[in-house]
Formats: structure tokens, C-alpha cells, sequence
């Protein structure tokens, strides 16, 4: 398969020889070069004789001086040509920002097609890049899919699709994503923050988005990611425990005032403790701060407040805070 990768690629990119870079094609033929002409002329003469900078300035110079010219797509899509044919990841990377800002700004130009075309030739470079990341690939599979969309009838439909099999058989898919665990959050909720997705090119980083995503929702004790081989990709299960949630809340002891004023001055401070909400450690400590203070507001001495928690069940916990008096 690695033969297979290697030939294709090089077949490419001499398919993005002679296809690609058509702007150099567009050298003004007028005996009596106009000033845009002249610099866009100049710009490729630089391209010519790998002067990359001197070609960009000579480009952008006609765009910001001409932006109303018939060339100003043309030098647009030279300017990518320059990082493109310079090298080098953080070139290439350029190239492609170059390119989709020139489809932004010109999207009907008869260069889109070239432009694409380039933008995965690019990833294809990118994806044997010293940093190996597979972030490039995914990208050139996704370009390479768009341009079939949008060119199915491409002569050079068939060298896409030609890469598209490669790395099909190179880089694994997510199969399907099963979710286990979970008891009163809907499984639809829970998906919601997951943003990987059945066909996704398999990647580690992209499940510990996920992952890191689920923790922020404070709605688990514990997240596990656990993969396995299906029959055409990677079968990822999430593995959750949900923290319970609060069946009730108590008050034992003796108080000079009533619960009522203790559950506005936790919702005044936002703690976020009431029946139905998610236990968190954290919400418990910041409600005895609260009780406390509300207590030394009223003339009572603060004491001691412990916080009780029974467990009801493995979905629900009741909360108890108990008031002891000093001594």
C-alpha cells in the first residue's frame, strides 16, 4: 500500500505540474503594457527565477494599487502559486490560506477549480511534513471529496479519486460511537458534546476534544474512552458515571431563621444547590460558607456545619447539613 501511496502521489503532483499553475499562462501580450500589467508581469518573471518574495510584493502591489483589474484574481492565485512552489510546511500551510482566500473573493473565476486542486496537492506535501500531523490528511481527504462534489466530470476526477482509495486503506474511520453508563442524562444530550463522528478519520487528539468537552459539562464523576476494531473502522465507546443527583435537601439543627432566606442567599451567591441539580463537592463547601455567613448576618455564632451525604440509590443522594452549637 505504501508503494501504491507512492506512486500515486508522484503521479500527482507531476499532474500538478502541467496543471496546475495556469496564471503563468496570462503574461500581457499589448505592445503597450499598462501599469497593472507591468507589475503582474514582473511578478511572474520573479516566480520564474524562484525570487518568491520579490513576486509576492510584485503581486500585492498590483492588487492594492489595481484592485479593479482583470488580473487582480490572477495575482491573487499567483501569490498562493509562490508559497506553493517556495516549500516547506509553514509555505505550503500559507498557500492553502492564500487559495481559499482567493475562492472567498473570486468564487466564480475559472481558476477556482486550479485553486482546489492545489489546496490538496498542498496536503499531500503537508502529510509527509517532519511533524507527521494527521491533521493533513484529514484535510486533503476532505478537499479531495469537495472537489469530486463540485467537479465530478474533472478530467482530473480520477487521480482524486485515485488518492481518496489510498488513503482510505491507510488511515482508520470511526465505525460507530456507543455510549454506556449513563443513567438520567439522554444519550442525545450527551452526544451533543462530542463532536467526533461515525466516517471521522480516527484521531486520539480529537477524542480527548471530546473528552475535555463531556468533563466541562460537570455532569460525571467519571469518563472513560475505550476503541476497539470493527468490521470497517474503529468502534469508540465512551464509558460515563453520571454523578447522582440531589433527591432532597435538609436543614438539622436548630437556626433563628427560616430555610427559605438559607436557599435565597445560595441562589443570591449562585451556587447552584437545589433539589435536582448534579452533587458536586464543590457546590456543598460553597453552600456552608454561605450558611455561615448568613448566620454571623443574623447575631448566631457560626458554629460548626457538617454536611451529610446518604446515598438513596445509584442515580440519587440526599444532602443533610447539620448545625452543632458551640460548646
Amino acid at each position: 500500500m505504501l508503494k501504491h501511496i507512492l506512486r500515486f502521489t508522484l503521479t500527482w503532483f507531476a499532474l500538478i505540474g502541467i496543471y496546475g499553475f495556469s496564471v503563468r499562462g496570462m503574461t500581457p501580450q499589448n505592445s503597450v503594457v499598462p501599469p497593472d500589467e507591468t507589475l503582474y508581469e514582473t511578478g511572474l518573471n520573479y516566480l520564474e527565477t524562484d525570487q518568491y518574495t520579490k513576486a509576492r510584493l510584485a503581486f500585492q502591489t498590483m492588487i492594492n494599487h489595481y484592485p479593479d483589474s482583470d488580473l487582480t484574481a490572477a495575482a491573487y492565485a499567483a501569490i498562493g502559486d509562490s508559497y506553493f512552489e517556495e516549500g516547506g510546511t509553514k509555505n505550503w500551510q500559507q498557500a492553502v490560506e492564500q487559495y481559499k482566500d482567493f475562492m472567498v473573493f473570486f468564487p466564480e473565476d475559472p481558476l477556482v477549480s486550479d485553486a482546489r486542486m492545489k489546496i490538496i496537492a498542498a496536503n499531500i506535501k503537508l502529510m509527509g511534513a517532519p511533524d507527521r500531523n494527521i491533521e493533513y490528511t484529514i484535510r486533503a481527504r476532505q478537499e479531495a471529496e469537495r472537489f469530486l462534489e463540485q467537479y465530478p466530470a474533472s478530467e482530473h476526477a480520477s487521480y482524486v479519486r485515485e488518492f481518496l482509495a489510498g488513503i482510505q486503506d491507510t488511515v482508520a474511520t470511526i465505525e460507530r460511537i456507543d455510549i454506556q453508563g449513563n443513567r438520567t442524562i439522554p444519550e442525545e444530550r450527551i452526544r451533543f458534546y462530542i463532536q467526533s463522528y461515525p466516517g471521522d478519520i480516527y484521531v486520539a487528539d480529537r477524542l480527548e476534544f471530546d473528552l475535555r468537552a463531556l468533563w466541562k459539562s460537570n455532569f460525571f464523576d467519571d469518563i472513560q474512552i475505550r476503541e476497539r476494531d470493527g468490521e470497517k473502522g474503529k468502534i469508540i465507546t465512551f464509558v460515563l458515571k453520571e454523578k447522582p443527583l440531589i433527591y432532597s435537601i435538609e436543614f438539622a439543627g436548630k437556626l433563628a431563621f427560616f430555610e427559605s432566606e438559607i436557599y435565597d442567599a445560595l441562589k443570591d451567591k449562585k451556587v447552584g444547590l437545589v433539589v435536582d441539580s448534579r452533587y458536586d463537592p464543590g457546590k456543598i463547601k460553597a453552600a456552608e460558607r454561605v450558611i455561615k455567613n448568613l448566620m454571623i448576618k443574623n447575631g448566631e455564632s457560626p458554629g460548626s456545619i457538617r454536611a451529610e451525604i446518604e446515598s438513596i440509590s445509584p442515580a440519587y443522594v440526599h444532602v443533610r447539613f447539620v448545625f452543632d452549637e458551640e460548646p
